[in-house]
C-alpha cells in the first residue's frame, strides 16, 4: 500500500496516474488467473488449499458469488444466502461515490455488552475514516474476514434486539465525537440495516447481516476534519470525576482514522502522516474532489435499457460460466426426476414421515412498509409478518424514519386520543428534526415490527380528530404549516396468513416537513398530555413542549431540567439555519434523479413475439398466472379481456367473492374449475373438449375459494395442492392442447411475492421445466420492489436471472394502455398519451372533454401540422426545416391553447391534469408541450408560466427546471420568433 505522502501527491496531480495504473495491472492479473482457473480452484488456491485432495464431490465447495445490498437503501427486499460470497473485496476510497467496504465476522464475542461494544467501536472507527477520506462506505457485520478461510463469506449473526443497536450507536456517536462535530456525524452515519440471511436451502433463518452506511456529503462535512475520543477512557474519566479523583491516565485518547486500503488506520499515532493529511490545502483539495464527484453523479440520467443489459455487461469468465452451466444442467436433471413437491421437501431436508407442517410453529416473514407518501398503492400487510426495518431517527432527511405503536392493548374509548397524542408528538419531532417520517399503529414494538393490525370502525373520525388536534396543540402561527406537513391517515389492509381478508388494518401517518413550508421555524406544542384527565375541574395553563427525533424515540427537550441544555443548543439560529440548508440540499439532490424507461417498447415486443401488433401476434394463446388483487387495480386491467386468455391460474382464494374473477366475469364468459380436473386420466383432446378450453376462458382456482375447497396457508400449500397444479401445467404444455412455442405464459404479479414457499415460485419452476426455458414466459410486476423480490426468489431457486423477461417500471395503467394500443381497433377508436419509451396510457373521452381549454394531440394517426423551427440543444442550436407535430408525440404530450384569452388559472389546472394523467402519485416522465399562437403581449407567456408553476407546487409536483431557449422560425420569408420555454414538467411553444 502506498504511503500517505504519495496519496497526498496523487490528489494534487491526476488521480488516475499512479493508483489507476496499479489497479489496472492488478485487474489484468486477476482476470488472467480467473480465466485459467475455475472459481472453486481459484478460491481454494487463494486460501492455501490443494486441488489434489480428492474429487470435487468430496470437497466442501464455497457458496455462489452474490451482490451487496443496495447502498443507502433500506426498503429493497434483497436478502443474502448463507455461505455465498460477496463479489467485491474490502477496499479503500476510489471515486468518493462508489462505497468502500469492510467486513467483520462478529461471532467471537461472549456477552451482549462485548458484542455491542465491538459493534459501536468498529462502526465509529470505520465511519470516521470514511468521513476524513470523504468516501462513501459500508461496514458489514456477519461477513467473514479471515483471509485464508471465510473471507467475504455470508455467515450472519443472531440479533435479538435490533433497536438496541440503533440506540447504542447514536449514543456512541455523541460520546466519541467532539461537540462541534456530533451533529455532522449523526447525519453522515446512517442507522444500522439488518439484512436477512436465508439458509442454503432457501428457507428462513434467524440470522442477519448488520450493515451501516456512511455518506460524508460535501455540503455536510465541508472542510472539517474529524477526531474521535476513545469512549472507554472517556466514560472512565466521567466516572472518576463523579468521585472527585480524576486520574490523568483516564484522559480520553484522541484518534484520527483514515481509510488506508481495506482498513482504517489511526494517523494520530503517526505524526508525519497525520501532519501531511490535515494540511489545509490537502483537505480543501479532498473536499473539492468529493464535491465534483457528487455533481458528476447528479448529472447522470438513469436510463433503463434492459433489453441491451446482457450484452452491455462484462462477460463473465469461462470458469464461472462453465460451473454455472454444470450446476444448471444438474438441477434440470433432478427436476426431471423428481416432482417439484418432492424436490422442495428434499431440498429442505424434511422427511415426509415427519409431523405435518401445520403442527410446527412457523415464524412470520419479513416485509416492507407501505410506500412513503402514497395512498393509491395496492400493498397490504399479512398478520404476523414483521417489518424488516427498525424504529429509527433522522438519516438523510428524505429516507423516512419510523415509529411503531401496537394500539391493540388500548381500550376502545381511548384509542383515538392515544392516536392523536402519538401522531402530534412524532410529527412535531420530525418537523423540528427536518426529516420525513411515518408512524404506524397496529405494528408491535414487542416483538419489534410485528404486524398485528387494529379494528377501526369509523375511519373518517380519525382523520377529522387529527385535523382538529393540529389546530389545538400547535401555535397559531404554525397551524397552517403543521396541516401541510402532517398528511391524512392511511389505512392499510391486513390479510390473514392464508391470504384471506380480515377486518384489521394498520393506521399510518406520513410527515413531510418540506423546506419551503417549514423554513427556519421551530415548532413547539402546548398542552399535549399522554392521558386525557381533568385536573380537579380547574383550568391550568398548557405546558410548553419541544419534541425532537433521537434514535427510535421523540423526547421532549423541555420536560426535564437536565435536557434544557440540549434544547438551547438545538434552537440556536446557526444550528437551525444549518439544519434547514442540509434538508433543502437533500431535497434538491433527491429531485435531480430523472428516470427514463424503455419498457413500453419491450412490453410491446415481448407480448406480440416481435410483431408489435396483437392482430398479427406470434402467440395464438395466452395463459395468465396471477395472485391477490386489489380493487384499485381493476380499472387498469382491461387488457385481460382483450387478450382473451385461454386459462387463468388464480391463487387468490377470494377472487370469486370480490377479486379479479368477480370483476372479469362481468365482461367475459368464464368456466370455473379446480386444478384436479386437468389431471390426465384419458386422452388430452377429450379432456380439453370437456373443459371447453377453446370456447371460454378457463378460470382455475389454485388455492381454494370454490366448491368448499379450503384455502391453504403458504407453508401448507405445497403439500395440499402442489401436485394438482403440477398436473394442470403438464396438461396445458401438451402440444395437442396448446401448440408449443405459440402460447405465452404471463405472470401477472398483482401483489408482492416475498416468500420462497409462495405457490407462484413453485408454479414458475414447473413452467420453466415444462417449457425448457423462459422464452415463453413474461412477468409483469406492480412495482420495482415487487420485481426485485421476485427476481431474487427465482434466481435462488432456479439459478437464472429473469430480469430480461420482466416489466416493472410501468404502472398498471401504462401496461394497460400499451397493450390496448397494439390492437388496430383501439388505435382507431381510442386516444392514447405517451408515457415515454414506447409506453402509453389510454386517455378517457370524459377526461379529454374536460380539458376544454386545450386541443390535445394523442398518439394515433392524425393530420400533419408543420413547424419550420429550430429544435434546441443545450450547447448549440440545430436547424430542422420540417418538424411535423406527430414526430413530437412520443417525446411530449402535445396540446394547443384554443383561446389565448382564456383564464390562466383554468389553463394551468388543465395543463397539470394532462401532465399527471396516468402518473398518479408518481413523478411524470414526459413533459407537456403547450403550443400557443398569436399572443399579443409577450409578457403573457411569463404570466402563464407563473400560474402553471403555482399549480404544480399546489399539487406537489417538483423537478428540475430546464432552460428557456429562444428559437428562430422563418415564416413566409420573415424572421418571426418561435420560443420553446421549458419548466418543470411542461413546455410552452409560442410564435
Amino acid at each position: 500500500m502506498a504511503d500517505h505522502g504519495r496519496t497526498v501527491q496523487s490528489l494534487d496531480e491526476d488521480p488516475s496516474t499512479g493508483i489507476m495504473d496499479q489497479l489496472k495491472h492488478l485487474i489484468i492479473m486477476i482476470v488472467a488467473i480467473r480465466n485459467s482457473l475455475g472459481p472453486a480452484k481459484l478460491i481454494s488456491q487463494a486460501r492455501g488449499k490443494s486441488m489434489k485432495d480428492g474429487p470435487v464431490s468430496s470437497r466442501k465447495q464455497p457458496g455462489r458469488p452474490c451482490k451487496l445490498y443496495p447502498f443507502g437503501k433500506y426498503h429493497p427486499p434483497n436478502r443474502y444466502i448463507e455461505n455465498n460470497i460477496l463479489d467485491i473485496t474490502e477496499s479503500g476510497a476510489s471515486d468518493f461515490i462508489e462505497p468502500c467496504h469492510e467486513y467483520k465476522t462478529f461471532n467471537n464475542t461472549t456477552t451482549k455488552i462485548q458484542t455491542m461494544n465491538k459493534f459501536t467501536y468498529e462502526v465509529i472507527c470505520f465511519a470516521t475514516a470514511c468521513m476524513n477520506s470523504r468516501t462513501n462506505g459500508t461496514i458489514h457485520f456477519g461477513i467473514g474476514d479471515e483471509p485464508l478461510d471465510t473471507y467475504g463469506q455470508v455467515l450472519g449473526v443472531v440479533v435479538e434486539d435490533r433497536e438496541a443497536y440503533a440506540n447504542e450507536l447514536k449514543s456512541a456517536i455523541d460520546r466519541c465525537f467532539g461537540y462541534k462535530h456530533k451533529h455532522i456525524a449523526q447525519i453522515c452515519i446512517k442507522p444500522p440495516r439488518f439484512v436477512s440471511v436465508l439458509n442454503k436451502n432457501i428457507t428462513s433463518s434467524d440470522k442477519c447481516v448488520i450493515e451501516v452506511d456512511i455518506v460524508p456529503d460535501s455540503a455536510i462535512c465541508g472542510e472539517n476534519i474529524f477526531h474521535t475520543y476513545n469512549k472507554d477512557t472517556k466514560k472512565a474519566r466521567k466516572k472518576a470525576k463523579g468521585k472527585g479523583n480524576v486520574n490523568p491516565e483516564t484522559k480520553p485518547q484522541k484518534q484520527f482514522f483514515v481509510r488506508d486500503g481495506g482498513s482504517s488506520s489511526d494517523f494520530f499515532a503517526e505524526e508525519k502522516k497525520y501532519n501531511q493529511f490535515v494540511q489545509p490545502d490537502h483537505i480543501k483539495k479532498l473536499t473539492q474532489l468529493r464535491k465534483q464527484s457528487e455533481e458528476k453523479q447528479l448529472k447522470v440520467i438513469k436510463s433503463s435499457t434492459q433489453g441491451l443489459r446482457l450484452s452491455l455487461e462484462e462477460d463473465p469468465s469461462p470458469g464461472i460460466m462453465d460451473r454455472f452451466k454444470h450446476q444448471k444442467k444438474k438441477t434440470v436433471e433432478i427436476l426431471n426426476f423428481l416432482r417439484p413437491a418432492k424436490l422442495n421437501i428434499q431440498a429442505r431436508g424434511i422427511s415426509t414421515k415427519e409431523e405435518p407442517l401445520s403442527s410446527r410453529k412457523q415464524p412470520g416473514r419479513p416485509c416492507k412498509p407501505y410506500p412513503f407518501g402514497k395512498y393509491q398503492s395496492t400493498n397490504r400487510y399479512i398478520v404476523k409478518n414483521y417489518f424488516d426495518i427498525i424504529e429509527s431517527g433522522a438519516s438523510d432527511f428524505i429516507e423516512p424514519c419510523h415509529e411503531y405503536k401496537a394500539l391493540i392493548f388500548t381500550p376502545d374509548e381511548k384509542k383515538i386520543y392515544k392516536f392523536i397524542y402519538e401522531v402530534i408528538r412524532f410529527a412535531a419531532a420530525c418537523m423540528n428534526s427536518r426529516t420525513n417520517g411515518t408512524i404506524h399503529f397496529g405494528i408491535g414494538d414487542k416483538p419489534h415490527g410485528e404486524v398485528l393490525g387494529v379494528v377501526v370502525e369509523d375511519r373518517e373520525a380519525y382523520a377529522n380528530e387529527l385535523k382538529s388536534a393540529i389546530d389545538l396543540y400547535f401555535e397559531h402561527k404554525h397551524k397552517q404549516i403543521a396541516q401541510k406537513c402532517i398528511k391524512p391517515p392511511r389505512f392499510v389492509g391486513v390479510l390473514n396468513t392464508n391470504d384471506t381478508t380480515s377486518d384489521r388494518c394498520v393506521i399510518e401517518v406520513d410527515i413531510v416537513p418540506d423546506s419551503v413550508i417549514c423554513g427556519k421555524n421551530i415548532f413547539h406544542t402546548f398542552g399535549l398530555v399522554k392521558d386525557k384527565k381533568e385536573v380537579n375541574g380547574k383550568e391550568t395553563k398548557p405546558h410548553k413542549q419541544f419534541f425532537v427525533r433521537e434514535g427510535g424515540s421523540s423526547p421532549d427537550f423541555l420536560k426535564r431540567a437536565e435536557l434544557l441544555e440540549k434544547y438551547n443548543q438545538f434552537v440556536e439560529p446557526d444550528h437551525i439555519k444549518q439544519l434547514t440548508q442540509l434538508h433543502k440540499h437533500s431535497e434538491e439532490k433527491h429531485l435531480n434523479v430523472i428516470k427514463v424507461s424503455t419498457q413500453g417498447s419491450r412490453l410491446s415486443e415481448m407480448i406480440t413475439g416481435g410483431s408489435l401488433s396483437l392482430d398479427k401476434s406470434h402467440f395464438e394463446r395466452y395463459v395468465i398466472v396471477t395472485n391477490k388483487s386489489h380493487p384499485l387495480q381493476f380499472k387498469s386491467l382491461g387488457f385481460l379481456g382483450e387478450l382473451n386468455p385461454t386459462v387463468i391460474l388464480d391463487f387468490d382464494p377470494e377472487s370469486a367473492e370480490h377479486g379479479l374473477q368477480c370483476h372479469f366475469k362481468q365482461q367475459s364468459t368464464v368456466s370455473v374449475h379446480l386444478p384436479a380436473k386437468y389431471k390426465i386420466t384419458e386422452g388430452v383432446e377429450d379432456i380439453a373438449n370437456k373443459l371447453e378450453l377453446t370456447r371460454n376462458t378457463s378460470w382455475v382456482f389454485c388455492n381454494g375459494g370454490i366448491e368448499d375447497e379450503v384455502p391453504s396457508e403458504i407453508d401448507e400449500w405445497l403439500m395440499d395442492k402442489g401436485a394438482s397444479i403440477r398436473d394442470e401445467i403438464s396438461f396445458l404444455c401438451q402440444n395437442d392442447v396448446l401448440q408449443n412455442e405459440r402460447f405465452l405464459v404471463i405472470f401477472l404479479l398483482l401483489s408482492t411475492v416475498s416468500d420462497e414457499m409462495d405457490p407462484l415460485v413453485e408454479t414458475f419452476c414447473t413452467f420453466y421445466q415444462e417449457l425448457k426455458g423462459t422464452e415463453q414466459i413474461l412477468c409483469i410486476c406492480d412495482n420495482e420492489n415487487a420485481f426485485i423480490s421476485w427476481r431474487d426468489l427465482i434466481d435462488a431457486r432456479c439459478e437464472i436471472d429473469i430480469s430480461s423477461r420482466c416489466i416493472y417500471e410501468l404502472s398498471l395503467a401504462e401496461v394497460n394502455g400499451t397493450i390496448l394500443s397494439l390492437f388496430s381497433k383501439h388505435r382507431l377508436s381510442k386516444n392514447f398519451l405517451t408515457c415515454g419509451g414506447g409506453g402509453k396510457v389510454h386517455l378517457k373521452e370524459s377526461v379529454e372533454q374536460s380539458l376544454n381549454a386545450l386541443e390535445v394531440h394523442c398518439v394515433k394517426p392524425r393530420e400533419k401540422l408543420d413547424f419550420n423551427t429550430v429544435m434546441p440543444n443545450l450547447c448549440s442550436q440545430i436547424k430542422l426545416m420540417y418538424v411535423p407535430i406527430w414526430s413530437l408525440l412520443d417525446t411530449f404530450r402535445c396540446a394547443f391553447l384554443r383561446d389565448c384569452n382564456a383564464d390562466f388559472t383554468e389553463v394551468a389546472e388543465q395543463v397539470v391534469t394532462l401532465l399527471m394523467y396516468g402518473h398518479e402519485e408518481q413523478v411524470p416522465r414526459v413533459p407537456v408541450l403547450l403550443m400557443i399562437d398569436d399572443f399579443d403581449d409577450n409578457n403573457k407567456v411569463s404570466d402563464l408560466q407563473q400560474v402553471i408553476d403555482k399549480e404544480c407546487a399546489k399539487k406537489g409536483i417538483q423537478g428540475m427546471a430546464a432552460e428557456v431557449i429562444p428559437l428562430e422560425s422563418p415564416t413566409n420569408g420573415s424572421n418571426s420568433q418561435v420560443t420553446l420555454q421549458q419548466k418543470s414538467g411542461y413546455t410552452i411553444l409560442t410564435q
